[in-house]
């Protein structure tokens, strides 16, 4: 596992069912992916930041609904962009100070050029999608690993 985050870190460069849902009101094949993500979640999210969740303060990155499975789909179809612009809504009311918001996707990128399969053996390959996700959207919580140890983080991980 170390050898993972020394990997990953080192580089520079209420809905009852979510899945159900983004799955249903994401399939008109004439709007991007976001564009129906969108869609999927109008009336879920805050207005001003449609990904995060209405209830709490923006500046906490907390989104509305789970995400995973919009980035996994995602994954598979090799669709990095959507990513990154999911990602990038995700923090949009509170990217850091000073530095924008294309942090997110040199992280992204980051987690994406690590081949898990160095590290772990999976009977099947959705687990290694659901892994992936799971990275991307920690991501979202920007730097400061050193403090990884003191939060859930690790054992999130090692859950799943």
């Amino acid at each position: 596992m170390l050898n993972i985050l020394k990997n990953i870190f080192s580089k520079k460069r209420e809905m009852p069912n979510e899945d159900v849902m983004l799955h249903q009101e994401t399939s008109s094949p004439n709007l991007s992916p976001i564009t129906q993500l969108r869609h999927a979640i109008k009336d879920i999210g805050h207005t001003e930041y449609p990904f995060l969740h209405k209830e709490y303060s923006p500046n906490s990155r907390v989104p509305c609904i789970d995400f995973t499975p919009f980035i996994i789909e995602r994954l598979k179809a090799k669709d990095t962009l959507s990513i990154y612009t999911l990602m990038k809504g995700i923090i949009q009311a509170n990217p850091g100070v000073g530095i924008g918001d294309d942090w997110i996707c040199r992280r992204i990128d980051n987690v994406l050029s690590v081949n898990f399969t160095n590290y772990l053996h999976f009977k099947e390959e959705a687990a290694l999608y659901e892994l992936k996700a799971m990275w991307i959207m920690a991501e979202k919580d920007g730097g400061g690993r050193a403090f990884w140890l003191t939060t859930d983080f690790p054992l999130f991980f090692a859950r799943a």
